[in-house]
């Protein structure tokens, strides 16, 4: 999926784990001079990547 903010994109994937039963968080942001360029997010239960 695309979305045109990353603002739309994080209120669709709250809403979507509000719905299903979890909650989200964002693992990491890449910036690029100061503007976020994307971010990852995943559920608040995933443990860190070995």
């Amino acid at each position: 999926m695309t979305f045109n903010t990353l603002k739309v994109a994080a209120k669709f994937y709250m809403d979507y784990a509000k719905a299903v039963g979890f909650s989200t968080r964002v693992q990491s942001t890449n910036k690029k001079k100061n503007e976020i360029k994307n971010e990852l997010i995943t559920c608040s239960r995933e443990e860190k990547w070995k």
